[in-house]
C-alpha cells in the first residue's frame, strides 16, 4: 500500500557518548559530595571557604594552580587529603617540583 507504519521504529542514534557523559557526571558528583562531607566534618566554615574558592576559580579570578595553593592548608586534615588528591586529578593537574602544571 505504500503507507508507513507509525509504530515502526526509526534507527536509533548511538547513545554511547551520552552514557559516558552520565558516568563522568556521576563520578564528579560523587567526588564533590565526598569533599562536602569531609569539609563539613571539619566545621561549617571549611566547606563555605571551599565554595568561595571554587567560585573565584570559575570566575577566572584564580588559576587552577592558585586554587590548589589556596586550598592546600584546608585539605591537610586526616581523611580529606585522599579526596583532595582526587580533586587535583579531577582538575587535570599534577604536582611537579612543588609547583602545579596543567597537563
Amino acid at each position: 500500500h505504500g503507507s508507513k507504519d507509525p509504530n515502526r521504529e526509526k534507527p536509533k542514534k548511538s547513545s554511547e557518548p551520552k552514557k559516558n557523559e552520565d558516568a563522568e557526571m556521576q563520578l564528579e558528583i560523587g567526588l564533590m559530595e565526598r569533599l562536602k562531607k569531609k569539609l563539613l566534618a571539619q566545621g561549617p566554615n571549611c566547606y563555605t571557604d571551599f565554595l568561595k574558592c571554587l567560585s573565584l576559580f570559575v570566575q577566572d579570578v584564580l588559576s587552577s594552580s592558585e586554587l590548589l595553593l589556596v586550598l592546600e592548608d584546608m585539605m591537610n586534615a586526616p581523611g580529606v587529603r585522599e579526596v583532595y588528591e582526587e580533586f587535583k586529578l579531577f582538575l587535570g593537574l599534577r604536582e611537579g617540583s612543588n609547583k602545579y602544571r596543567t597537563n
